[in-house]
């Protein structure tokens, strides 16, 4: 019996995809082919620029609606079909994006705000 690609794929466990693949690998570059992983594409295909740029301009002007700030997981719902939370999130770090900080100062909403101000920063200047 032959020692070629069909006596390999009948062997216990093997699929004949690869040794196909090896066979061809190895007729058109030799050993060296072989002894080095064959480079792939990557399985998931990067996202389009459009995408990207949508995500980011609703990150920067738009809050979402009923909360205070993007979530991955809210982004990823109203930005465009098909993109996962872990999308979101890659491209918010390739853009320097963190909706978790914020800028400045919040000013709170309590009614007795400026009140408890005042007694805090009164007990500071009589210390001194």
């Amino acid at each position: 019996m032959a020692a070629g690609p069909a006596r390999s794929c009948g062997a216990p466990g093997r699929q004949s995809r690869p040794v196909w693949r090896w066979q061809a690998r190895y007729l058109d570059e030799g050993i060296e082919g072989l002894q080095r992983d064959k480079t792939r594409p990557s399985r998931v295909s990067p996202l389009p620029r459009e995408t990207r740029l949508t995500v980011i301009t609703k990150k920067v002007k738009e809050t979402p609606p009923d909360a205070t700030h993007w979530s991955r997981a809210t982004m990823a719902a109203a930005a465009a079909a098909g993109i996962s939370p872990s999308s979101v999130g890659r491209i918010w770090a390739e853009a320097g994006l963190k909706p978790h900080l914020t800028k400045g100062f919040k000013v709170s909403n309590d009614p007795q705000f400026e009140a408890k101000v005042m007694e805090i920063v009164g007990l500071y200047l009589e210390m001194h």
